[in-house]
């Protein structure tokens, strides 16, 4: 592609591929990850961001393909390419006929990457439907800076349905997703749940770097809070009782993004997302005490207690009206530290720093400090490691 250079790539190398690799049944897989690898590298090095659309036809074939890392570098590419059509010409060296053909992209491409998203997630097959779950969150993110990008240039968007009308379309797609009757796809939906409520949410930060802020209640406005609570929130609830293990792990690790897309408000929070999330790891809720039972699954508790501070962080119980939930939060923790399970134990203890710096000295005296002689004798090395960095940690300012 170097070799052609831009025009040559798109003229006939693109057209080429097409036609006799990407729709080769039999290729080797080892040659279509790497054309789904070197796809995304085009972009935006050789072909420029608002003329990358031809690309996208070639990737799409290749994430409904069998091979699974296969679809995941097609995944990852489309997710590379897509935030780059919305290129600036406003500024820079950019001619008129340049910023001709990045007004008409910009057009052109809401309603492309919406038949897109309908073809894959409305396929037979499972795989592209997997796929469509990497990828909705990535499209809903360029319709929000799409309506941005209308906006500020100005430009009439009336060659296909309004960005409002896109957005409530993938929303049904991802419902339709989580809903399906194949546990992979499912799976898929879980994994990329808390991506699509951020993206729903509007959140320009992810909850794990929230996590590390000041815990505040996040400006919303009450249109995109009204989404995540009737739309958003019935999915986390639905995914988080599912009857696979490997479904509820995976839905149970995106309560900090329900949380932050709720914006860390503490009753919303404790009524909608509180109860669903510990629930889940067979910790019962009988007035405001927990109970760990013996039957629950050790692999949805471990994806919880690799995101605790993160899940605590975005429940918002911060403040002296909340701090009986806040006790709740740490009595749960302290029994993630107590696991019978040693993989359960370690993932709790790298928490233990951003919690002690959430609940402060006296929730830290008396949930975390009591459990530190037992965790430092631990028979599992990787427990003891781990808590010896989790104490430095604790020393930082």
């Amino acid at each position: 592609s170097d070799a052609v250079g831009t025009e040559g790539t798109l003229a006939e190398l693109l057209p080429y591929l097409a036609t006799n690799v990407a729709m080769e049944e039999e290729e080797e897989d080892e040659v279509l990850l790497i054309l789904g690898e070197k796809l995304g590298d085009m972009v935006p090095g050789l072909i420029p961001g608002y003329r990358a659309m031809p690309i996208l036809p070639l990737l799409e074939r290749l994430a409904a393909v069998e091979e699974t890392v296969v679809r995941d570098k097609a995944v990852e590419s489309i997710n590379k390419i897509v935030p780059l059509l919305l290129k600036d010409t406003s500024e820079g060296k950019f001619d008129d006929a340049a910023k001709e053909a990045a007004a008409a992209s910009a057009n052109a491409a809401p309603a492309l990457l919406l038949a897109m998203a309908k073809r894959l997630s409305g396929a037979d097959w499972f795989t592209a439907k997997v796929s469509a779950a990497g990828i909705l969150p990535t499209l809903y993110r360029f319709y929000n800076a799409h309506s941005d990008y209308v906006a500020k240039h100005k430009l009439s968007s009336d060659t296909g349905p309004s960005d409002d009308e896109g957005r409530r379309e993938l929303r049904i797609l991802y419902k339709d997703l989580c809903e399906d009757d194949t546990p992979m796809v499912r799976r898929s939906a879980a994994r990329h749940l808390g991506k699509f409520i951020e993206a729903v949410a509007n959140l320009s930060t992810s909850p794990s770097d929230l996590s590390t802020a000041i815990p505040s209640k996040i400006a919303m406005p009450d249109d995109l809070r009204r989404m995540v609570v009737e739309e958003m929130v019935p999915l986390f609830r639905t995914l988080s009782m599912d009857e696979q293990d490997s479904v509820r792990l995976l839905a149970v690790a995106n309560a900090g993004s329900v949380g932050c897309g709720l914006g860390r408000d503490p009753q919303l929070n404790e009524d909608l997302v509180f109860g669903v999330c510990f629930r889940v790891c067979s910790i019962l809720l009988p007035s405001i005490c927990f109970e760990k039972t013996r039957g629950c699954a050790g692999r949805v508790r471990h994806n919880l207690a690799k995101e605790f501070s993160t899940v605590a962080s975005s429940l918002g119980f911060t403040d002296s009206r909340h701090q009986n939930r806040q006790i709740d939060v740490f009595n749960c923790f302290s029994s993630l530290l107590q696991d019978a399970e040693a993989e359960v134990r370690a993932a709790g203890v790298e928490n233990i720093a951003r919690m002690t710096q959430l609940g402060g000295p006296d929730l830290f005296l008396s949930h975390i400090a009591p459990l530190l002689p037992s965790l430092a004798d631990d028979p599992v090395m990787e427990v003891r490691s781990k808590l010896a960095q989790a104490l430095m940690d604790c020393c930082d300012p």
